[in-house]
């Protein structure tokens, strides 16, 4: 078996490792929840200190990301409705298959906030580039994919509603749809980003089909666990 070098995550917060935890983990096998002692274990298998992990679960509660239940002197960290929605959402975005046919129409966001309400329009704008679409001009997003279900939803939950319209229509004219895209996206980047991932995890693929093919000592559960926990970990920025 190759001797993969650790992996060592830096530039995200302690919290970021802990939703990723929680959704690519918890809630498929552990239904939201676990046992503080299963967090600190699973977390320090990541890398995560002790400290650190306890610090972080603690105000992630405090923002009602969690509710804790006690029995006796142990405790275990529940989902809320708002932290499992968030991270189902996630998910769903995540893993969702490609679509490989187009119908050529746009699917277009017009917002226009007040400066009281900067936080939301902060809020929103991370919601938007999260599905995918591209600055067109201000306060402009266009995106070829339909999210008008999960962005009135959230424009609700938000309360902005009002300032926000969406509409959905196809190109007439002036710029072509390839021209639309390199204004909006940065595929060069995207591209690079995408060719480092490959070339990070592509031979690890490799190395574990081969051993399952020749029935080679599969590699034990930590390390299945840790691989399959970092290879989520760098791909969910793509979305």
């Amino acid at each position: 078996m190759i001797d993969f070098k650790q992996l060592s995550r830096t530039g995200q917060s302690a919290a970021f490792t802990i939703f990723t935890l929680f959704g690519d983990y918890l809630i498929p096998f552990k239904d939201g929840a676990a046992w503080t002692q299963e967090l600190i274990y699973l977390l320090n298998l990541l890398g995560m200190p002790e400290r650190t992990a306890r610090t972080t679960l603690a105000r992630m509660k405090n923002r009602g990301w969690f509710q804790v239940e006690r029995s006796g002197r142990n405790s275990r960290y529940i989902l809320t409705v708002e932290g499992r929605n968030v991270l189902e959402q996630g998910r769903q975005r995540i893993f969702e298959p490609a679509t490989l046919e187009w119908n050529e129409c746009w699917q277009i966001v017009v917002y226009r906030l007040p400066e009281k309400l900067r936080a939301e329009r902060e809020e929103f704008r991370k919601k938007i580039v999260w599905f995918g679409f591209g600055n067109l001009a201000n306060g402009t997003w266009i995106s070829s994919h339909d999210r008008s279900t999960e962005l009135t939803l959230i424009a609700e939950q938000l309360g902005i509603a009002s300032y926000v319209s969406l509409f959905s229509g196809k190109r007439i004219g002036l710029m072509t749809n390839q021209e639309i895209v390199s204004k909006c996206w940065d595929l060069c980047t995207l591209e690079t980003k995408y060719t480092s991932f490959i070339q990070e995890w592509q031979p690890r693929l490799d190395q574990f089909v081969e051993s399952t093919a020749h029935k080679a000592k599969l590699p034990n559960a930590q390390f299945r666990f840790k691989e399959s926990f970092w290879l989520t970990f760098d791909f969910q920025p793509f979305p």
